[in-house]
């Protein structure tokens, strides 16, 4: 069984020109490592292993020294934003890591971006899950104004397919989709940190310590994902959901 954590980085035009959905699946079996490291990570830094929004690893906050950071020195928060994303490359072997980019320039039509992110990671989910013999549970930050229609779309794929042409029947992602807030969940914390490492890499960077950590990736990591889509290549559009039905 995998634990499943995603988060997403919007679209927001020239500031960030892509919709972004990544997130890790923790195999049960290094969960509770993975997450006494993640505690130890806590203590040592705020000096508690409390869950809360002072004690959160929030990527955004450690990069631009804000909420809990705000006043701490850069290199302190650089070495913590390195320490975090070493756990997710200490355990490469064992971490799925799917990443997921929407460029919304070359989409006609387009409808929720989030949405659209979302069937696309389910699916390539469920295969990294297949290819593993395994089942998976995803858990995402609890946002009111998305929940409903994500779990609503997973109960979808579940039960018939996803869209587009090459519809696919989602088997191995089970349940629902289960929402904790963010500052609750390290692992959930963790993916945060994820999917905004991928957005960093993705756009040149000018600023440190954005650049200091597109180079600690690319050069002291193995940051490729287990699975990824880069959608669309060339101009595209959606087909609503009753459409593709009848496909």
């Amino acid at each position: 069984m995998y634990l499943v954590y995603f988060d997403e980085v919007k679209y927001n035009g020239d500031n960030q020109p892509f919709e972004w959905l990544c997130g890790l699946a923790f195999p049960e079996e290094v969960c509770l490592d993975i997450d006494n490291k993640l505690s130890s990570i806590s203590k040592s830094y705020f000096g508690s292993i409390a869950l809360s929004k002072d004690t959160e690893f929030h990527a955004k906050d450690i990069i631009h020294g804000k909420g809990p950071y705000k006043g701490h020195k850069i290199e302190k928060r650089l070495d913590l934003y390195k320490e975090l994303i070493k756990v997710i490359d200490d355990y490469r072997e064992q971490i799925g890591k799917i990443k997921i980019k929407v460029n919304p320039k070359y989409i006609q039509f387009p409808k929720d971006l989030s949405d659209q992110a979302f069937m696309f990671f389910t699916e390539k989910l469920d295969g990294y899950l297949k290819s593993k013999d395994s089942l998976g549970l995803l858990i995402a930050d609890s946002h009111p104004e998305k929940r409903t229609s994500k779990i609503d779309s997973l109960n979808h794929y579940r039960h018939y397919k996803t869209e587009y042409a090459l519809r696919r029947t989602i088997t191995n992602v089970i349940d629902t989709v289960h929402h904790t807030n963010s500052h609750h969940s390290r692992f959930l914390q963790l993916a945060d940190v994820y999917v905004y490492t991928c957005a960093l890499q993705e756009v040149p960077q000018d600023k440190y310590p954005q650049m200091e950590i597109c180079r600690y990736v690319q050069e002291e990591t193995n940051y490729y994902p287990d699975s990824c889509k880069d959608w669309p290549t060339k101009n595209s559009y959606w087909i609503p959901r009753d459409k593709a039905a009848k496909i």
